[in-house]
């Protein structure tokens, strides 16, 4: 490929996170609650934080609260829906 044709394709990066099914929301909703540590600017003490994002499920996933899942960002599904189901772990 030329350099023109380069530089016109765009690479897309999306994040893939791991996280807990923490509600079964609607029928192809799920709430996955992601934990982690976060350090203090200031005074450098570690701290947990954790943070839910709502995520669409695709036909054939078999979820229930608890299970472990990869879900992965994506263009908005809905208003607050920005995020799906890519695999279920456990």
């Amino acid at each position: 490929m030329s350099k023109s044709n380069e530089s016109k394709v765009k690479k897309l990066n999306f994040k893939v996170i791991k996280g807990t099914v923490k509600k079964l929301s609607d029928s192809r909703t799920v709430q996955v609650l992601v934990e982690g540590t976060k350090v203090h600017s200031k005074y450098k003490k570690s701290f947990k934080s954790s943070k839910s994002y709502p995520s669409d499920i695709k036909e054939g996933f078999k979820i229930g609260v608890g299970d472990t899942v990869l879900i992965q960002e994506c263009k908005p599904i809905s208003k607050t829906k920005k995020w799906f189901v890519k695999e279920v772990i456990s």
